[in-house]
């Protein structure tokens, strides 16, 4: 009922604007229309230059935003800079544009320039809002298509980039509980009898207890934070979390590291720290990088510390004196493995782990299963992004074919003229190519331009569903935007044979 009724008053606002347009017309003024010269339409700089300055504006938020949470909250915004800036410079920049080629005589005094250029100052006015819109359809459907193939294809990548391990089990530990080895034996022996269980062994197992605490940080400068104030703050800038480890834990994994007061391994996520990390105004020196397969802490939607620290400890109490614990920070026991189980074995190993995990207040994240899920939730995601996409490709091809059937009944009359006065076959030919190539791909054109510059702002959004790889995004932007133009090109040729039958010069 909302959108009959929304529709209903779009089309009726139509009516009125119609019913507007003939009451002012005088019916002999009508009838003379046909045959009235048409004026040369006047070039529009200011529209043009709002339109490249609101172009250049959406341009840069693609180009400058490096926050996955951030590129989500501005992609709309870009994108409704985009469709504005579209229309302007179709509308009035390619008018503006084809006044300047007229005045530049070395190029206007050609017959094929001279013929096309001043058919298409005409064509511009008329149709530069019907282009426009085929060439947001076409950026649109690159966009969607190529999201949804990019999320879908590189599944297993990000599966891979939240599961180190194919099973890794996440225990909520009390304060008192904290390396509390008898426990930590307990949960592993349960959790042991129940892969035995399955015939399998274990592989490359790690355990930890982490801390993890909510954070506001710029990069460098880290702040840790209370319930309130979370609540009470700007929550575009709490997107940042601080996980730390005991170094003694992490002498199992690498005897290699000797840590000092003072000093930690630092792996930073979506931030840069060079020298040292300030963590509320005290200075951690980095010193090295931990294994992100170890720790098995990894993120790319949000600023991530993981920081292997000999004064674990000191942090602790830290969160706990600001009444952090159990609300803003957590302590967490974490114990990970591989094996050479079938997918389907993982998740059956996995459903068997859940009892154990929800007897000890814990749960269980498997690899396999998060692949499957992601197949079932992209691969849908990929077949409503083909439907669309072939939705909105039939609207463009109609777009073309009706615009070049009602182009060529006004034109027809014109190159009658020209035939008479001396052109010949040849020329006009070689004119209406020349003008239907520059109109007909200018949107192709100007929908590449406008794919390549959203490639920044859709790699961080795409980020969030921890899609990493850039070269595979890249390279399947390139493909469907290779694909689409074969489309478009046989859409082109077979509209553009319409046209030239209807002219039949």
């Amino acid at each position: 009922i909302e959108t009959a009724i929304f529709f209903g008053a779009i089309t009726f606002v139509l009516f009125l604007f119609s019913v507007f347009k003939v009451a002012i017309n005088k019916p002999i003024e009508l009838l003379r229309s046909e045959k009235a010269g048409e004026k040369e339409p006047k070039a529009n700089f200011v529209i043009g230059i709002l339109g490249v300055i609101l172009l250049g504006a959406a341009y840069f938020i693609s180009l400058s935003i490096k926050d996955p949470v951030e590129g989500l909250l501005m992609f709309f915004a870009a994108v409704f800079m985009v469709i504005g800036a579209t229309y302007m410079l179709f509308v009035a920049g390619s008018v503006c544009i084809c006044k300047i080629l007229k005045k530049k005589k070395s190029y206007y005094y050609k017959p094929n320039h001279f013929v096309s250029l001043s058919g298409m100052i005409y064509r511009m006015k008329r149709n530069g809002a019907g282009l426009a819109s085929i060439c947001i359809l076409s950026t649109m459907i690159l966009v969607m298509i190529a999201s949804a193939g990019s999320l879908y294809i590189g599944r297993e990548n990000t599966a891979n980039n939240l599961n180190p391990r194919d099973i890794l089990m996440t225990f909520d530990v009390p304060r008192e509980d904290a390396f509390n080895e008898d426990k930590y034996a307990e949960i592993r022996n349960e959790v042991e009898k129940v892969v035995k269980e399955h015939g399998v062994e274990m592989k490359n197992v790690t355990d930890f207890t982490q801390l993890m605490a909510i954070c506001d940080s710029d990069g460098r400068n880290v702040k840790l934070l209370t319930q309130e104030e979370r609540e009470n703050g700007d929550y575009g800038s709490l997107i940042s979390v601080a996980v730390f480890f005991d170094a003694d834990e992490y002498k199992k994994y690498d005897s290699s590291i000797d840590l000092k007061p003072g000093e930690a391994l630092i792996e930073a996520v979506n931030a840069k720290v060079k020298n040292e990390l300030i963590i509320d105004g005290e200075s951690i020196k980095k010193v090295g990088t931990p294994d992100a397969k170890q720790t098995g802490i990894y993120s790319n939607a949000i600023k991530l510390y993981n920081i292997v620290t000999p004064d674990f400890d000191k942090f602790m109490e830290k969160c706990e004196e600001k009444g952090m614990l159990e609300s803003t920070a957590f302590i967490d026991y974490r114990f990970a493995f591989d094996t050479d189980l079938s997918k389907e074995e993982q998740i059956a190993l996995s459903d068997d782990l859940w009892k154990v995990a929800v007897n000890y207040g814990g749960k269980v994240n498997c690899k396999a299963e998060d692949t499957r899920d992601f197949m079932e939730l992209y691969g849908g995601l990929l077949v409503l992004g083909i439907f669309l996409s072939i939705s909105f490709m039939l609207a463009c091809a109609l777009i073309m074919y009706y615009k070049q059937i009602t182009e060529g009944y006004e034109d027809s009359h014109s190159y009658s003229i020209m035939r008479k006065v001396g052109m010949t076959k040849e020329e006009i030919k070689a004119g209406i190519k020349s003008q239907t190539l520059i109109t007909f791909f200018s949107p192709l054109f100007a929908a590449g331009i406008h794919l390549l510059f959203s490639f920044p702002l859709v790699r961080e959004v795409l980020k969030l569903f921890s899609v990493v790889d850039t070269t595979m995004l890249s390279m399947i932007y390139l493909s469907f935007y290779l694909l689409f133009a074969l489309f478009y090109y046989f859409v082109y040729k077979k509209t553009v044979k319409v046209y030239l039958d209807i002219v039949s010069y």
